[in-house]
């Protein structure tokens, strides 16, 4: 793709999708180095690919990292700090490998019919524990092999099972698992080794995908009789475990038993590794926390704050929470920690950096950082992203990105882009490096001459559980106000032309875009990308069918009226505004017949619709080309309609008195 303006200081869509990310970290049980996977991405294999790198903690960025593997992820050291364990391609499989950091070849450690999800040293280093999905029977493969590959609806899933490895020091690699768990009765998700290595404790689900989600119970399984004994089981899911230093406790997350887990906080609660009485630590905590870790000062988790995400510490004893992370202003993520707690590595970025790896004391955090990964982006000029606060038109506080092109001068009148991000109990955050998450076109957009807007709109996650419950039961009738309230507000800074404003989104994000093209006439043009456009049609095609019943309160069949208001189909004929539909054909979450109902009523009203498939394409675009393309298309869109570059005309508006939606409103198509 060209640059959006002739400026070559302005990143192409190619080149924003080149940008090298640091992903998972992985901190030696000294302290000492950081092991860290690289993103980069490669064209010709059409594929984001993934190296290990080493970085010394002890002098940072002065001595540049050094390339260790090619191609891996997940690295885990062993607990003496002599071995790196990775995952890796082995014969068309994802098989865990065994390195020697200071030189030397990988082993394979594993060879089976099916790729390793996820892996875990043992405390006395001479086994892994990992997941693997179970190898199809004898059975299904004749039946398929019969009458072809077809699915049921009555249980056939594969489920995904605990094994267990050896890691002998010689090249005697791989030899045969041992299985730990098995069966039809559970799946298996996060796991965790007991102190002693004697347990294992693990989340596992009755059903696998995200229907079986909410049914995610704790287990511990002896490794040496194979006993599995159910620890937690409450309603909602239970997942996460982590076990105290003396092996006596659990830690782990819980929604405390509530079942509508789509919108609600989760927390960090205790029970005793035998079984026994749960303890909620997090309660008055208000946001969704992560577990990380328990070390000698309590239990470490990962949560929002707002714009910011952080490092926290919960003390059980006092149930007192702790911010571990600083500054504010700032994302840090993808934490791992030294053998006693003492030292973190993580990501840290903010509205002006780049994301680095990092590490720091865990008391006195003052992050250093160890790697130059903004450096690739000092050819470019960018566009500046700030916070901005606004109120909706019941008074609601709504904060959300604004992202300024380069030279901006509030005397100019610029086009409006609203970008909608998806949950929709998601969150936009003012950095660089989130922008192509969603496939938008930011960079080039600002350089083009429009500022954009990222709305936290009610139902976002990071303000708290009663913001992010207030669109229940009024998807789309409550949130898209918060919407048009952002938009008003930055009209009347004055820097904004009201002719010229747009709004794109994905996933839920996609939806709200979907429900304000059939009900507003503030808009010249959207992007409706894996968007849903008839709700009840959705709860019936979609891979998370408790989604819909947990933010509607009811199914299609219980309440048929619900699903109609919150439903953009429904107000299909108040459509005027040029749209834009993308979507994949692999997508299980939003059905691809959800965009061609929606492309099927536009072209019929008249509408001016473009509807554009993605083959092997699900619910993300993972692969870059279908992301550059995703972009690419957007950018001419919104090109066409709100600089006019073919002489397009604004189509007429709808009436103001059919846009006027509220919660307790029920318009008619």
């Amino acid at each position: 793709a060209e640059q959006a303006n002739g400026d070559e200081r302005t990143p192409t869509i190619r080149q924003s999708l080149e940008w090298k990310r640091a992903m998972a970290t992985g901190l030696s049980p000294d302290g000492q180095e950081v092991a860290y996977e690289l993103q980069e991405t490669d064209w010709d294999a059409n594929q984001f690919v993934t190296s290990i790198w080493l970085a010394d903690a002890r002098k940072g960025a002065k001595k540049p990292p050094r390339l260790l593997v090619k191609r891996g992820t997940a690295p885990r050291w062993s607990p003496d700090g002599k071995q790196l364990a990775f995952l890796a391609e082995q014969d068309g499989r994802q098989e865990i490998h065994v390195i020697d950091p200071r030189g030397g070849e990988a082993r394979v450690v594993t060879k089976g019919d099916s790729e390793v999800t996820s892996m875990a040293w043992s405390p006395e280093r001479r086994s892994i524990a990992f997941t693997t999905l179970d190898a199809e029977t004898p059975e299904r493969r004749a039946r398929r092999e019969r009458d072809g590959d077809i699915k049921s609806s009555d249980g056939d899933d594969r489920m995904t099972h605990l094994w267990l490895a050896e890691v002998p020091g010689d090249e005697s690699l791989p030899k045969s698992a041992d299985r730990l768990t098995g069966g039809g009765d559970f799946t298996v998700g996060e796991f965790a080794w007991s102190p002693n290595g004697k347990r294992i404790a693990f989340s596992a689900s009755r059903e696998a995908g995200l229907i079986g989600q909410g049914s995610a119970d704790i287990y511990v399984v002896d490794v040496a009789t194979k006993f599995v004994r159910k620890i937690v089981e409450t309603p909602g899911p239970d997942t996460h475990p982590i076990w105290s230093r003396d092996g006596r406790t659990l830690a782990y997350q819980t929604f405390a038993g509530k079942t509508e887990y789509s919108y609600g906080n989760h927390f960090v609660a205790t029970v005793p590794a035998g079984g026994g009485e749960s303890r909620v630590l997090t309660r008055r905590f208000d946001e969704r926390a992560f577990p990380l870790g328990w070390g000698e000062s309590g239990i470490y988790f990962l949560a929002l704050d707002k714009t910011d995400m952080h490092l926290f510490r919960v003390d059980p004893a006092t149930q007192a929470v702790s911010q571990i992370s600083r500054p504010d202003r700032a994302l840090f993520w993808q934490f791992s920690f030294d053998r006693d707690y003492r030292q973190v590595a993580f990501v840290m970025m903010d509205p002006a950096h780049h994301g680095e790896v990092c590490v720091s004391a865990t008391e006195a955090f003052a992050p250093r950082v160890l790697t130059t990964l903004g450096e690739q982006l000092d050819p470019f000029t960018l566009a500046s992203r700030e916070l901005i606060q606004w109120k909706s038109a019941d008074g609601t506080p709504n904060e959300g990105i604004l992202i300024k092109p380069p030279g901006f001068d509030p005397a100019r009148k610029y086009p409006l882009l609203v970008l909608l991000h998806g949950g929709p109990a998601g969150v936009d955050w003012p950095v660089i490096e989130y922008d192509r998450l969603y496939t938008y076109p930011v960079e080039q957009f600002a350089a083009k001459g429009a500022v954009l807007l990222r709305p936290n709109y009610r139902g976002s996650g990071g303000y708290g559980e009663k913001f992010r419950s207030m669109n229940l039961k009024t998807l789309g009738l409550a949130d898209a106000p918060d919407v048009i309230a952002g938009v008003d507000f930055l009209v009347g800074q004055g820097f904004v032309d009201p002719a010229r404003v747009g709004a794109m989104g994905h996933s839920y994000g996609g939806s709200l875009a979907a429900f304000l093209a059939t009900t507003s006439d503030r808009f010249r043009a959207f992007e409706v990308d894996a968007g849903v456009s008839d709700w009840a049609f959705n709860y019936a095609t979609t891979d998370h069918p408790p989604f819909a019943p947990h933010m509607l309160g009811a199914t299609p069949w219980e309440n048929p009226e619900i699903y109609r208001r919150v439903s953009a189909i429904t107000y299909l004929k108040n459509a005027r505004t040029p749209t834009l539909i993308q979507h994949g054909e692999s997508d299980h979450r939003v059905s691809i017949a959800n965009a061609q109902l929606l492309y099927r009523g536009l072209k019929d009203q008249g509408v001016p619709v473009k509807l554009v498939s993605y083959k092997d394409v699900g619910h993300v675009a993972e692969r870059p080309k279908a992301q550059r393309a995703m972009a690419e298309q957007t950018m001419d869109w919104f090109s066409r309609w709100l600089w006019d570059e073919r002489g397009e005309k604004k189509p007429p508006p709808i009436s103001p008195k059919q846009t006027k939606l509220s919660p307790t409103t029920n318009p008619r198509s």
